[in-house]
């Protein structure tokens, strides 16, 4: 946490941000006042079997994530 988290907050301290964004993921963040956010991102999967993979797990990763951003 102290390189992804803490140093971060001191940075934008330091430099007087308004905002931090802590990154996607990981339900522990709420415990130090991070609230869920919904974040999205592009990648190109070259092999169709791997990305068939990918795509029916994040079909299940939404609906988790949804469930995580209704509490």
């Amino acid at each position: 946490f102290n390189i992804c988290l803490y140093q971060g907050i001191e940075t934008c301290v330091q430099k007087s941000l308004a905002r931090f964004e802590p990154g996607a993921g990981g339900e522990h963040k709420a415990s130090r006042g991070f609230l869920p956010t919904r974040t999205s991102s592009y990648h190109y999967l070259a092999e169709p079997r791997f990305m068939q993979a990918v795509a029916d797990f994040l079909e299940r990763e939404r609906e988790a994530v949804q469930s995580q951003l209704d509490k």
